[in-house]
């Protein structure tokens, strides 16, 4: 026997008298009126009850049909997929498949917080950090008073080199960061000894104040911590606030392996218990242990003789005190003697030191947003969100910590900025959620339809070309360069996003018929391995780029 309906509604009882049932009836009416739906979310309500929207203007028929019928196969109805089309310019008509549901965008939120950053703070944005102290070295070279290491935000006081420039070989592109890994540091210890300073007879201050901000974000999960894509966020960054794990396997099973950190740190100490397991043996793993704000990082189990060396990023617990460290460091290696400790400041000093020793200016900003949309740097897409809360004046009726005295204070602010902006850009506060910069809260939520009008926004600005170039290009570079290699090779330009069970790609895609379309492809609730996922949207961006023009098809 089926079921029953939940539509249906029981029939008045046998023997009800009129006046009962036109009672039961008058009851019933009023259960069924709407209810009042607040203006902000009915029109979200109602895009949530049309899961499919097909305009026959976008794609023409034959393409719609084998998407959905992508779409439509089991493995992809288990999870909740979600799929929005627009032209990149002209009409705004689109394909949508759950375009107006919400999902976990992983990395994909990174283009709200860039776009903003680029039109909010410019593409020549900088950030600095400077080494200051509240007088000049004597005549001897004696320093006397504390030496401050003040950050402001900079993202790339690090091993890196800009302009970004994509690296297939992994292993090459990670030794040469372990090489270059004391450089920036190295850089502003220089410049502190053309002051002719030898001695410092106070301590090395890590000034952390220029953003009010807690380190990690809410929703930030305890087991990313150990890693660098959850390094904390902090106004004194080096190195992404990352240290290099590299264990090397040795020439015979049975002897220890060579286990190495960099740059090396006296804040934490390396317990190393690794063998070289035969180059046969399948149960050769490795395990690490680094617990956030322990200074104990634990190395245990086997590496296969003959393996390639393992690269493995590890997050810097404070990173202000790692900044004041590797500055420590760079000194001696000057010949320069630091005789006090190491402080961290939170708050800004009373009086500011007002003598300055170093300064290390970052680069444009554009080219930092290149990198960290290229190959999805967590980091880097939280200070820009920081930055924008730093610099720019939120609008007063989306800023919830003015006036405030918020431990997070600068991030809220940030957030701020970012809602303003994308109401200018056509997205409803209802279209999102947004927790943090990178994507890595498992809070965050954002419609495909958001994501497709921030990109279509993007591409009608003036700086359009430049925002283009700071994603990722399929088969060419960043998060895309093993995916569109042969026939889309150059034509799909589209940002990634990973987290558990959770896959995005939203971009811009080049059609046949000489068309750019604007989509946005998410998935969550999907446990099938990440290249199973990737080959399923591959498909389908295939399709849309393989789409001949409406007008060349028959009606």
């Amino acid at each position: 026997m089926p079921p029953p309906d939940h539509r249906q509604f029981p029939l008045p009882l046998p023997g009800a008298t009129p006046l009962s049932r036109a009672l039961l009836f008058f009851l019933l009416a009023v259960a069924l009126l709407p209810a009042a739906t607040p203006p902000a979310f009915a029109a979200s309500a109602a895009r949530h009850r049309r899961p499919i929207q097909l305009r026959r203007a976008l794609l023409p028929l034959p393409t719609r049909r084998a998407i959905l019928r992508i779409l439509r196969q089991p493995a992809q109805r288990d999870a909740h997929w979600g799929l929005y089309v627009t032209a990149a310019q002209g009409s705004a008509s689109a394909f949508s498949y759950h375009g107006h549901g919400y999902f976990l965008p992983a990395s994909n939120l990174k283009l709200l917080t860039t776009a903003t950053a680029l039109q909010r703070l410019g593409p020549r944005f900088t950030a600095s950090t400077a080494i200051m102290s509240r007088a000049a070295p004597d005549a001897q070279g004696v320093l006397r008073g504390n030496l401050y290491l003040v950050g402001h935000g900079d993202f790339s006081l690090s091993w890196r080199s800009y302009p970004h420039l994509h690296s297939l070989n992994r292993q090459q592109q990670l030794a040469a960061r372990a090489a270059r890994a004391r450089q920036a540091m190295d850089a502003l210890a220089r410049q502190v000894a053309a002051h002719g300073v030898h001695l410092v007879r106070g301590a090395i201050i890590a000034d952390a104040s220029y953003f009010q901000t807690r380190r990690y974000r809410p929703g930030w999960e305890f087991d990313d911590l150990t890693w660098g894509y959850g390094a904390p966020v902090s106004a004194l960054t080096l190195n992404d606030n990352e240290m290099l794990l590299h264990v090397q396997p040795a020439a015979l099973p049975g002897q220890p392996a060579r286990v190495t950190i960099s740059p090396a740190c006296l804040l934490y100490r390396l317990s190393a218990k690794v063998t070289t397991a035969a180059a046969t043996d399948p149960n050769a793993k490795l395990r690490v242990e680094h617990r956030p704000g322990s200074g104990l990082i634990e190395v245990s189990g086997a590496i296969r003789a003959g393996s390639p060396d393992r690269w493995i990023n590890l997050a810097v617990t404070h990173p202000a005190a790692f900044a004041a460290a590797q500055l420590r460091a760079a000194l001696s290696r000057q010949g320069i003697v630091v005789q006090g400790g190491i402080r961290v400041h939170h708050r800004a000093p009373t009086a500011a030191p007002a003598f300055a020793l170093a300064e290390h200016r970052s680069v444009p900003l554009w080219q930092d947003l290149q990198l960290t949309l290229k190959v999805s740097q967590n980091l880097h897409a939280e200070l820009a969100l920081l930055q924008l809360g730093r610099v720019v004046s939120p609008p007063a009726a989306l800023n919830p910590a003015a006036g405030s005295d918020s431990p997070n204070r600068t991030l809220e602010q940030g957030l701020a900025v970012v809602r303003g902006f994308l109401q200018d850009a056509g997205i409803a506060p209802d279209e999102y959620h947004m927790e943090d910069g990178s994507g890595l809260s498992p809070v965050d939520l954002v419609q495909p339809a958001a994501l497709a009008q921030l990109l279509r926004y993007m591409a009608a600005q003036p700086d359009a070309p430049l925002w283009k170039s700071l994603l990722p290009v399929g088969g060419v570079d960043g998060t895309l360069s093993h995916r569109f290699t042969l026939a889309l090779r150059g034509q799909v330009i589209a940002k990634t996003g990973y987290l558990t069970h959770v896959a995005a790609l939203s971009g811009y895609v080049h059609t046949r018929s000489g068309r750019w379309l604007v989509f946005s492809l998410l998935v969550n609730n999907d446990p099938r391995p990440g290249a199973q996922v990737r080959d399923v949207m591959d498909k389908i961006v295939a399709l849309l780029a393989g789409a001949p023009s409406p007008s060349h098809q028959r009606p």
